[in-house]
């Protein structure tokens, strides 16, 4: 019987140590992972609504310079912009987003329209966007 006095290889104990620690390795790489996409589709869902409400904005801005708002109407699913004026025709711009709620107060008078807008998202409420503004118009004197 020959014994052999130079046996190279690796025992069961060191091969579940090996195991265990690509275990341990690989669940935090993998929690990592999806604590990146969700971190990661919260930020591109507050992009898209600051970009709404920027569209929203830009073009109550726009209205407001053409003609006169006349009212700003919302009940949570839509924004609708109500303008009237001698120098323009009747306009009424909506905004509608099935992923998107929206929260608004308003104040208008003759030449000044205050607005604070929420941009809430469907998917995850905790995401929202925030906005107030005012847009002034001179009145002609």
């Amino acid at each position: 019987m020959k014994i052999f006095k130079n046996e190279s290889g690796i025992t069961l104990v060191e091969l579940l140590a090996a195991i265990v620690l690509f275990g341990i390795i690989s669940i935090l790489a993998w929690r990592f992972f999806f604590q990146f996409t969700t971190f990661n589709e919260k930020a591109v869902t507050q992009n898209q609504l600051q970009q709404e409400a920027n569209i929203i904005l830009n073009t109550m801005h726009t209205v407001h310079t053409k003609c006169t708002i006349h009212d700003l109407g919302s009940d949570g699913s839509y924004i609708e912009i109500i303008s009237n004026g001698a120098d323009c025709s009747s306009i009424n711009k909506r905004f509608d987003n099935s992923n998107i709620e929206y929260k608004l107060e308003k104040s208008i008078n003759n030449t000044n329209v205050n607005v604070k807008l929420t941009l809430i998202s469907k998917k995850d409420k905790k995401v929202q966007y925030k906005t107030a503004t005012t847009f002034f118009k001179l009145s002609p004197n």
